[in-house]
């Protein structure tokens, strides 16, 4: 298969996005003129540095409209006469919206900068149990 086969492809699955259909892999191969034995094992398309170029160039487009539609639904937000389920509804919408953004475009769906602080308590009860197994001649935590 030349390129044009994993652009099509990279169509075909950001248009089903836009519309916000899933996609199965197996058919979208197929249709775009795959054998049967690659679109049964699709990572032999999807891992290719010619999808991955063609699907690059199509999210662009993807997360562009995404940011309208975040912002869209920000302002929805800002609106003081919503009710608690108009509301409710908006942030669940705002959440998948930014999280497939960030899926999309390559960012980091989780807070990675947070750090959990051990208690002096957490901290010095590990430290003992070390130094007792330690003078028990055993390896294994107590």
């Amino acid at each position: 298969m030349g390129s044009i086969a994993p652009q099509l492809l990279a169509q075909k699955i950001s248009a089903n996005i836009r519309k916000g259909k899933r996609t199965v892999l197996y058919d979208a191969i197929k249709s775009v003129g795959y054998p049967h034995s690659v679109a049964r094992k699709p990572k032999l398309v999807t891992e290719t540095l010619a999808f991955k170029k063609a699907f690059a160039l199509e999210s662009k487009d993807i997360v562009k409209e995404l940011d309208k539609e975040i912002v869209r639904i920000q302002l929805a937000m800002a609106d003081k006469n919503l009710s608690k389920e108009e509301y409710k509804t908006l942030v669940q919408a705002f959440d998948v919206q930014v999280k497939n953004k960030q899926l999309l475009s390559g960012g980091s769906t989780s807070n990675v900068a947070i750090k959990v602080a051990i208690s002096e308590h957490i901290a010095d009860k590990y430290d003992k149990n070390d130094d007792d197994s330690v003078k028990n001649g055993s390896t294994e935590p107590l």
